[in-house]
């Protein structure tokens, strides 16, 4: 049995397209068929819902194929950058593309016309689109930044955070009660899936001329009952209340602080302009106890 697929092969001046003929379990051949005339190609996606199109970012430009591959046009009307560095399709509305060149580019027409919805002053080196939600757009630029946009693509409110691409990470050990020698890193990923970072366990040792760190945000059973957060949902106003003086800081999904402010009695938090979703309400008393409480803005 024979497998088919294509694949575009980068170039300085001319790309093409290869076919790839391939037995299940075997050795690989090649045959050139041609490709799109713009330079080096950066990208390049398959429409899931029309698998015989296909979409090139290259350095001059987004090329589409409705031929799988046979022959290829230019769609670059409204793209006033042409170094396409990125490219994503949405899977549930394939008219929506987004192309990352010198900002974010948008079409809703297939390609027949783009414009630019943001981030304009960064290079675009990558662009997803969220499984769960297609309002949900990550765009990676060529400093290490992450932004986010919750409306399509058509504002950046949120910067996830800075990632360096050199390969390094600074992050703080924590000074543990006791020695441990099973200690791993692991990154917490969607769906409350960890990876880990290390393949072997280490050790970190207790400092007794330190103070010993906190093992994390855990609610406190007498403070918790202490402190109500009403109405949930809530749409206009959340009512926080609590017996002691306390301080407190709210928190968006991605751990931006939109709030912050001290508790003794009631506090009204206008939350009108506030975008929808799911929000922390981190609350400390003077006996240091920490509590969270999570509420839903609608």
């Amino acid at each position: 049995m024979l497998k088919r697929m294509k694949v575009l092969c980068g170039g300085m001046l001319l790309l093409s397209l290869l076919l790839v003929l391939a037995p299940v379990v075997g050795s690989f051949t090649w045959q050139q068929t041609g490709g799109p005339i713009g330079g080096r190609t950066y990208s390049m996606v398959i429409d899931p819902n029309s698998p015989q199109t296909l979409y090139a970012g290259t350095f001059g430009g987004v090329y589409k194929s409705n031929d799988s591959g046979g022959s290829w046009s230019a769609i670059n009307n409204g793209l006033t950058s042409r170094q396409v560095h990125s490219f994503t399709i949405d899977s549930t509305n394939n008219q929506t593309l987004y192309a990352g060149a010198n900002g974010v580019f948008k079409s809703t027409n297939a390609g027949n016309s783009w414009s630019a919805v943001g981030l304009t002053t960064y290079q675009i080196n990558s662009i997803i689109i969220a499984p769960s939600n297609n309002q949900i757009i990550y765009a990676g630029t060529g400093n290490g930044g992450v932004y986010k946009s919750i409306d399509g693509g058509n504002t950046w409110p949120y910067l996830v955070g800075n990632f360096t691409n050199n390969g390094s990470a600074t992050i703080t050990v924590p000074n543990p009660p006791a020695t441990h020698t099973t200690c791993r890193f692991k990154v917490k990923g969607a769906g409350n899936v960890f990876f880990n970072v290390n393949s072997k366990n280490f050790t970190v040792t207790f400092n007794s001329s330190s103070p010993v760190s906190p093992t994390g945000v855990q609610p406190v059973a007498t403070a918790s009952k202490d402190v109500k957060v009403y109405p949930v949902p809530a749409k206009n106003t959340l009512h926080v209340s609590s017996t002691s003086a306390m301080t407190a800081e709210v928190y968006n999904t991605v751990g931006q602080k939109v709030w912050a402010g001290n508790v003794n009695g009631q506090v009204d938090i206008a939350i009108g302009t506030w975008a929808k979703g799911m929000y922390y309400m981190q609350l400390l008393d003077e006996d240091n106890n920490i509590v969270v409480k999570k509420f839903i803005v609608e």
